[in-house]
């Protein structure tokens, strides 16, 4: 492929028929058993007429704490924890030797270097991700070559009349699982019921209709048609340099917002760690870059208890999940505690401090 061809499915040497593959696998991996598809309890809930899916899946809930553990002395303690540690297994690298019944294909088919692969405890159907063959770090700077091949990828659905939102997280505070890169992907089709009135945050981020978003964030219309690897990941780089120029100007309390020079590109850096923690989402039409600051928030239960949400690249699509009844009925009854808790995840858009 030449370095000034515009990125397509052809341009870049994807499988055929790739939005049917990914669908067929799946259901081949559901029907074994070779994954889990959790059940969700869905409803729309607005923050300043801003519509977010409030998701709740029972079999996340956590799990009760035995009531035989007591208190154990400081030394018993410390010698039980060095034993705990030692006997601990090492993490396990899902996207190291990738299982067969997940594997979806190598891409691009010529020379690869990442693949796609089915996400193994979904809870939206068809799931899936991008990975790097290689190990790569998932708090490095992205390449142009990933993305490249999740543009590509996104494109393919677009060109079989559906859609696909993309989100990658990074950092501790990002909501990110795995240190091996990936770019996670879903169906904008089966994210939400039929009868509901949403759709992804990330249309209308840039817009005057989500100027209510409680946090802020860095958008960019992607040019149709003539999308180059280079700009994709020059319009990556600008919406990146903003986002930690903002994170390091925000004030410690976000009671004020940040200087306006934090929209400026405050170095030029294009490689190596991140120094920040940021959600990305992208679909064809445009890239979202959002600084993070907490990977989730507390928020008071009418129980006197404290709930919990944490928050990924999802966030972007106009998704929140919780995984207790309790916090979703609370959410459910008083939605001001969602912009509560999209108020402190990231940088506070200054444009909603004083509403």
């Amino acid at each position: 492929m030449a370095s000034s061809s515009s990125i397509t499915r052809l341009s870049l040497d994807l499988p055929k028929n790739l939005p049917a593959l990914v669908a067929a696998k799946f259901r081949e991996a559901k029907h074994t058993n070779a994954l889990t598809l959790s059940e969700t309890i869905v409803r729309t809930v607005r923050t300043r007429n801003v519509p977010f899916l409030l998701q709740y899946c029972p079999s996340l809930s956590k799990k009760p704490t035995s009531a035989s553990s007591k208190p154990q002395p400081a030394h018993q303690a410390s010698k039980s924890s060095e034993a705990e540690a030692s006997n601990r297994p090492k993490r396990v690298n899902p996207f190291e030797n990738p299982s067969e019944d997940l594997f979806i294909t190598d891409v691009p088919l010529y020379s690869p270097q990442h693949y796609l692969v089915l996400n193994k405890f979904p809870i939206i159907p068809e799931h899936f991700i991008l990975a790097t063959k290689q190990y790569k770090p998932q708090t490095h700077y992205l390449e142009k070559s990933d993305l490249e091949v999740a543009f590509a990828v996104l494109e393919a659905w677009e060109q079989e009349n559906s859609r696909l939102f993309a989100f990658f997280n990074s950092g501790d505070n990002s909501g990110a699982s795995q240190p091996h890169r990936h770019v996670q992907f879903l169906p904008v089709g089966n994210m939400a019921p039929p009868d509901t009135d949403w759709k992804p945050l990330i249309d209308d981020l840039g817009r005057q209709e989500s100027s209510g978003v409680p946090f802020t964030w860095y958008s960019a219309e992607l040019p149709r048609g003539t999308l180059t690897g280079e700009r994709l990941h020059e319009i990556y780089l600008s919406l990146l340099q903003k986002a930690i120029g903002r994170v390091k100007s925000a004030s410690a309390d976000q009671t004020t917002p940040a200087v306006d020079d934090a929209d400026t590109v405050v170095s030029d850096k294009r490689e190596g760690e991140v120094e920040i923690s940021y959600n990305l989402a992208m679909t064809t039409s445009r890239m979202v870059v959002c600084p993070r600051l907490k990977d989730g928030s507390s928020f008071p239960l009418p129980s006197g208890e404290m709930g919990e949400a944490k928050l990924n690249g999802t966030l972007l699509a106009g998704t929140v999940l919780v995984k207790e009844r309790p916090e979703f009925e609370a959410i459910i009854s008083n939605p001001g505690i969602l912009e509560d808790i999209l108020s402190n995840i990231g940088v506070r858009n200054p444009d909603t401090i004083h509403r």
